[in-house]
């Protein structure tokens, strides 16, 4: 059953537990309606408010999201009374801070507190783009938890793992009975993440050579021909970020298909594309979008640069829902992207949950 939720932005700046409080700091705005209230929450128990503020000055907030209604003053300071029963000795508590539009909750900004694995280096971090790399691999997990109702038992499977931005904030929240798998085509990425997860004996990071013009043109697999390197029914959940919009008509058809192979028959998939409906049409046609996916390259498909294709590539919502209904999968929920100029999304990127169909 879908999530009722209101739909609002922002980042987590800080979170710190001082003796019996906790305190967060960060900026949020409603993109439905304004900023009501905040709670903290630990472990998903709410705490109580010992003070608040919302709605200080953010000029950096404004100077960055100029297009968000309230980025001028969306800035929060949030202080909050932590029993010591809480408080886990030896690992760390998943603090969030839930956003109030009305009396409707937010998108939570989420991140476990201590962290118990070292933040990859600037330098490792840039390999898988810009942006904060903590807060980003946080900010994911929010999704998966609100979209999918992510369990802390879950088996996850990430292609196109990267160094493991997905991973690190996943690596906090699993529980030693879940347990993560992720692949890429860099083989220096897989090296990386090996080493940065080195102590998480269920998280596990595997190369897979595959041919791909961006990423690893020497590859000696064909993406399209690639069966993951799993069992059937091994996953409950399979992550799968800006993996989707780099990749052409055939080897879409083929991810999708291993990831139904793949998935248990209650299993999950959090996936993410860009998809050309009505309205991100209509934005690429008049300059509004900020990308211009629009050369022709298959019926259905159409990429931003016809010399690398795999730059970007987006699909025409009815050719998209086609592929993956024809790989043996559902589409559960879908979540419009801010990328052809929306002013209520969730991510950048749009994102689709895909469930097993049903056998028979």
């Amino acid at each position: 059953m879908k999530n009722a939720f209101s739909h609002t932005f922002g980042a987590l700046d800080d979170i710190s537990v001082d003796g019996p409080l906790a305190r967060a700091s960060g900026w949020i705005v409603g993109l439905e309606g304004g900023i009501t209230d905040l709670v903290l929450k630990c472990d998903d128990l709410p705490l109580p408010t010992e003070s608040i503020e919302i709605g200080l000055p953010s000029p950096d907030v404004q100077q960055a999201w100029p297009q968000l209604h309230g980025s001028a003053a969306c800035r929060f300071r949030l202080t909050a009374k932590l029993t010591s029963s809480l408080v886990q000795p030896d690992g760390g508590n998943l603090f969030s801070v839930v956003p109030f539009a009305g009396c409707e909750s937010g998108v939570p900004l989420e991140r476990v507190v201590p962290l118990q694995v070292a933040v990859p280096t600037a330098e490792q971090a840039l390999t898988v783009g810009h942006g904060d790399f903590v807060e980003t691999s946080f900010s994911m997990l929010s999704l998966f938890r609100l979209v999918a109702n992510l369990k802390k038992d879950a088996r996850v499977l990430d292609p196109g793992c990267g160094i493991g931005r997905i991973a690190y904030a996943l690596c906090h929240y699993l529980s030693p009975v879940g347990r993560y798998a992720g692949f890429d085509v860099s083989r220096e990425a897989i090296a990386v993440a090996k080493t940065i997860f080195a102590g998480k004996s269920n998280f596990s990071f595997s190369h897979a050579d595959l041919r791909n013009a961006m990423y690893n043109p020497g590859g000696h697999i064909a993406s399209d021909e690639f069966q993951f390197p799993f069992a059937d029914k091994t996953f409950d959940f399979t992550v799968m970020t800006s993996v989707f919009t780099h990749l052409l008509p055939a080897e879409v058809r083929n991810y999708l298909a291993e990831i139904a192979r793949t998935l248990a028959d209650d299993g999950s998939c959090f996936a993410t594309f860009f998809v050309l409906d009505d309205l991100a049409k209509a934005s690429i046609k008049s300059g509004s979008a900020t990308l211009s996916i629009s050369h022709p390259y298959a019926p259905g498909c159409f990429v931003q640069n016809p010399a690398v294709p795999e730059n970007a590539v987006a699909y025409d919502a009815a050719t998209l829902a086609a592929m993956i209904s024809e790989a043996g999968l559902a589409i559960e929920e879908v979540h419009w992207g801010q990328w052809p100029g929306r002013s209520v999304f969730l991510s950048y990127q749009d994102i689709y949950l895909l469930k097993k169909k049903a056998a028979g």
